[in-house]
């Protein structure tokens, strides 16, 4: 499967994970969108490969990834840095 970057957030909460409890860059526009709706979940990668980027955590951005029908997408959301939205 190669790796879809999306040209628009796709808004969903991400379902519950399986397992017990990049480049930034690329995904400007996407992590804007996500800015302007603090505390949303939405899928901003599928079919990804490897974990969410660390420095989205440093960016003030949370992030998991979840198998949904076949498709490894990245969800992410804006908390703020430091709990500051």
């Amino acid at each position: 499967m190669d790796t879809t970057k999306l040209t628009e957030v796709i808004w969903s909460d991400p379902p519950p994970s399986c397992r017990g409890s990049g480049r930034v860059a690329s995904y400007a526009h996407l992590l804007d969108a996500l800015r302007e709706n603090p505390g949303k979940w939405g899928v901003i990668e599928k079919n990804r490969k490897g974990g969410v980027p660390s420095s989205l955590k440093k960016k003030g951005f949370q992030g998991v990834t979840r198998k949904v029908d076949g498709e490894v997408l990245m969800f992410a959301r804006y908390v703020g840095v430091n709990g500051q939205s």
